[in-house]
């Protein structure tokens, strides 16, 4: 007799799926529950740069004096990250290094872990890197061991998780710090204070007072000229920097503007620039043609200006500036919707490679005008000198094939907290893009975000917030003055809005109360508000990811004194160049942005009274870059163009007069 084949219940298979995709959903709503996935101190924090960590294992405070009195409480060591979402090295650590239970038994054990953010706490960074490009250098991120008190044992940039060769890996070098704590406190304090004192020193003395003259500038435009290779991107031995205040400074100067808009043109076709979607990605220490994936969206406003102020209509130049302010008004909205977030970081965890801004060579179309690195099978698209005459509709429609090729492509992390001196950065590039261009819709949205951003950022008195009130650190860094009133001054010169300029002028009051030195300059930030012994007061002269901030304190000071006719302003602005009239040119390509301001310092401004004065002053403006031209504030003064020098006006006068003066003064 045939033995039966059993069948199998289908009822029986679909109950089982049933309860295991049950289970599986349990496990899934309950993991969040499980020790190891309990928040820790920053996940409720409003940098997105700390709240990725909000679930790590690792024991993390947020940048307070509350992690620095725990510290001292336990006599622990401090483990810092300064770092960002725009760092790779930052996101490889973050993936891989705290989820190592060793590692993070480490940490926690042996260190009091605190995590700071670049764009929260800027003036962290900047005292840390003491007016050098170390965080450029180190690639966006630094990991600095401290004493209790705050004082800086030791600081070095990305290391392998393990390695016991030199360099030794992050691992064995906590790990040598750690014994060493317990073996020898008292020296390791002692050096760590000694090291404080040194830096201190050397900060001082790099403020080295000094006569001014217009052929400073000058000669260091000429040098820099010289020095710049526009097919490999480097000055001398080093690759140039991202900062906008480099080139801006080479078209303002009449001898070296032939230069300036070659170095432009070479930022345009490198692969730091985004050619498909615009936008230029964060500094790399290999330079231009090794770009790191990051966007920031100020940055990329302010190097669209640039772009703009170099362009001829319809060319590449303007098609980037284009592109650029589009990307910013479509896709960079920060989580208020008001206010623009600080941009797309970096979109993988390798120190090499791009799933999101890679091609491959098969990849691009035949007769493409793109190009991947020589010496690599994938990597960004750039395009070559050549390609430069190519009509920019072409390498439009070349762009939006490769967009085809990327479709479905998962976009990196956008970064929707939004900071006022990136805001105000944001804005002011827009502002003077749209000037460049000659496009008033542009200039329509930087006055509406301006005005949204005075709306939530500033007080009565003039004081600033950094961020959101309530939400995270708000207040003490000078970085949001002057960007401010920069913002206001550059929709001012498109606007002529005369409301703004009392803005400008109350927050620049409360500016110099609150951060002046005896000098003029600026301090980085509050005395009140330092928590860590090593931040010493430090005057930021130095262009790292932007210009400095003192670079932008006199520019502004220097605008003001014009349009307002304002002698006192000016002689301010003076007293401070003069304060490190030998420091700025130390400092390299670095001192790029005080070299601007002060070439701009011997230079005029041009006033325009007309029944609608901001046509006529943009089209002067439009022509002379590196000169300021805006709308006259005085609503009765006659009608034509009015000249100020040192804060004393002059005028009326024709354009005529004033083309003739202009003339002469670009001659002296």
């Amino acid at each position: 007799m045939p033995a039966h084949r059993l069948r199998p219940s289908y009822q029986i298979v679909a109950t089982l799926l049933l309860v295991i995709a049950s289970l599986g959903l349990a496990f899934k709503l309950l993991s969040r529950y499980l020790p190891e996935a309990q928040p820790n101190l920053v996940a409720r924090e409003y940098s997105t740069f700390l709240q990725v960590v909000g679930r790590q294992k690792v024991d993390w405070f947020p940048y307070s004096a509350e992690a620095f009195e725990q510290a001292q409480s336990l006599d622990r060591l401090i483990y810092m990250e300064v770092g960002s979402l725009f760092s790779r090295y930052s996101n490889i650590v973050a993936d891989r290094f705290y989820n190592d239970e060793e590692f993070v038994r480490l940490l926690n054990s042996h260190f009091i872990s605190i995590r700071v953010d670049i764009d929260e706490l800027p003036a962290v960074a900047l005292a840390l890197a003491a007016n050098t490009s170390v965080f450029v250098d180190a690639g966006g991120a630094l990991f600095v061991v401290l004493t209790p008190e705050g004082y800086t044992v030791e600081a070095t940039q990305y290391r392998q998780l393990r390695s016991s060769r030199e360099p030794l890996g992050m691992y064995e070098w906590l790990s040598d710090h750690a014994r060493n704590w317990v073996v020898e406190k008292g020296e390791v304090r002692e050096s760590a204070k000694n090291r404080l004192e040194r830096q201190a020193s050397l900060m001082a003395s790099s403020l080295q007072a000094g006569a001014v003259s217009v052929d400073t500038p000058e000669e260091f435009a000429a040098q820099l000229a010289v020095a710049f290779d526009s097919g490999t991107g480097r000055i001398g031995q080093r690759p140039a920097p991202l900062c906008p205040a480099a080139p801006a400074l080479l078209l303002s100067v009449r001898r070296t503007a032939v230069e300036g808009r070659r170095w432009v043109q070479a930022l345009r076709i490198s692969a730091s620039y985004d050619h498909l979607r615009g936008g230029f990605f964060d500094d790399s220490p290999n330079g231009w043609w090794s770009p790191t994936y990051g966007k920031r969206v100020g940055r990329s406003a302010q190097l669209a200006s640039v772009l703009a102020a170099a362009s001829s209509n319809g060319d590449l130049l303007s098609q980037a500036a284009r592109q650029t302010t589009n990307w910013i008004r479509e896709s960079a909205v920060g989580d208020d919707g008001q206010l623009y977030g600080v941009g797309l970081s970096t979109d993988e965890l390798v120190l090499e490679g791009s799933r999101y801004y890679d091609f491959t060579t098969v990849q691009l179309p035949p007769n493409s005008p793109f190009r991947i690195g020589a010496t690599r099978s994938t990597g960004p698209p750039y395009l070559t000198e050549s390609r430069m005459t190519d009509p920019a509709d072409l390498i439009a429609q070349a762009a939006e094939v490769l967009n085809r090729v990327a479709e479905g492509r998962q976009p990196p992390m956008f970064d929707p907290a939004t900071y006022t001196d990136d805001n105000a950065r944001t804005i002011s590039g827009l502002a003077l893009t749209g000037i460049m261009l000659g496009e008033s819709a542009l200039l329509a949205v930087a006055e509406l975000r301006l005005r949204r951003l005075l709306l939530t950022r500033v007080h009565g008195l003039g004081d600033v917030d950094h961020a959101p009130s309530g939400r995270a650190k708000t207040t003490g860094f000078s970085g949001d003055y002057v960007w401010l009133v920069r913002a206001i001054l550059d929709v001012y010169r498109g606007t002529g809005d005369r409301d703004l300029l009392e803005i400008a002028r109350r927050i620049t009051s409360r500016a110099r109360e609150l951060f002046a030195t005896d000098t003029g300059l600026l301090l980085t930030r509050l005395k009140s508000e330092k928590v860590g012994a090593f931040e010493i007061d430090v005057v930021n002269l130095a262009d790292d990811w932007h210009e400095s901030i003192n670079s932008v304190w006199i520019r502004n000071l220097q605008d003001l004194a014009g349009i307002l006719a304002d002698t006192s302003h000016h002689a301010l602005a003076r007293n401070a160049l003069q304060s490190i009239g030998t420091s700025a040119p130390r400092l390299g390509v670095g001192g790029a942005g005080l070299m601007r301001a002060l070439y701009e310092h011997f230079r005029p401004i041009v006033l325009v009274s007309a029944p609608d004065p901001t046509l006529f002053s943009i089209e002067l403006q439009r022509r002379r870059f590196g000169i300021l031209v805006a709308p006259n504030p005085v609503p009765n003064d006659p009608v034509g163009y009015h000249w100020v020098e040192a804060g004393v006006k002059q005028g009326p006068f024709t354009l005529a007069e004033i083309e003739a003066r202009l003339r002469l003064s670009e001659g002296r």
